[in-house]
């Protein structure tokens, strides 16, 4: 399957895609099994060869990433003692959640975006901490931004590095892609090996 076959799929909805596939990743239960990164990274691939202009793409996924934390933080507020006693989150994965919120605090929403397993349930668990607001949303912001800016930024020059490979190949262009493909493999052990510490430190 290629990007041209995936496009006709999602253009009806234009950008606005990615803005729910932000959104939804960060909702307790839902995020769970909606890989929205690889969605958001996707309309950066994308926007890379033109079918969706960067900068809204970019706008539209930080603020779905915003809002959806924000549900999940009201919703583990107003409904998190009910949800927990209705069993609706995994008791582990919540379990989990507040030994690693416990160890970083406030901060576990800017880490736990980047940890697949942890991703939905830390807002809501910080709704039932009773964080307050004000504090929430500063976290909620500069996380969001950084994780939207991340992932789509990466699928963006992912796209372009991949059209300059196309239109100028040569032999050198062979043993870059064998560099990049290394660097790529390399970055995703580190990333799986910092889930695995944050996690067993928590």
């Amino acid at each position: 399957m290629t990007l041209e076959t995936i496009i006709p799929y999602i253009y009806w909805l234009g950008p606005w895609f990615f803005f729910l596939g932000a959104l939804t990743e960060a909702l307790p239960v839902v995020g769970t099994f909606l890989p929205g990164a690889t969605i958001v990274t996707l309309g950066g691939f994308a926007s890379a060869h033109g079918y969706f202009y960067l900068p809204v793409v970019l706008v539209l996924s930080i603020t779905g990433s915003i809002l959806g934390d924000a549900i999940g933080y009201y919703t583990g507020i107003y409904g998190g003692n009910l949800i927990r006693r209705k069993k609706v989150i995994s008791e582990i994965l919540l379990q989990k959640g507040e030994l690693f919120f416990n160890k970083y605090g406030n901060q576990s929403l800017l880490w736990g975006r980047f940890i697949g397993p942890l991703r939905s349930v830390m807002p809501f668990l910080v709704g039932v901490s009773k964080v307050k607001p004000e504090v929430f949303w500063f976290w909620n912001i500069i996380s969001g931004t950084i994780w939207g800016t991340v992932y789509v930024l990466f699928g963006y020059f992912s796209g372009n590095l991949l059209t300059i490979i196309i239109n100028h190949w040569d032999y050198k262009l062979t043993w870059l892609i064998v560099i990049i493909v290394l660097v790529l493999i390399i970055w995703l052990l580190i990333r799986r090996r910092i889930e695995k510490i944050f996690i067993s430190k928590s």
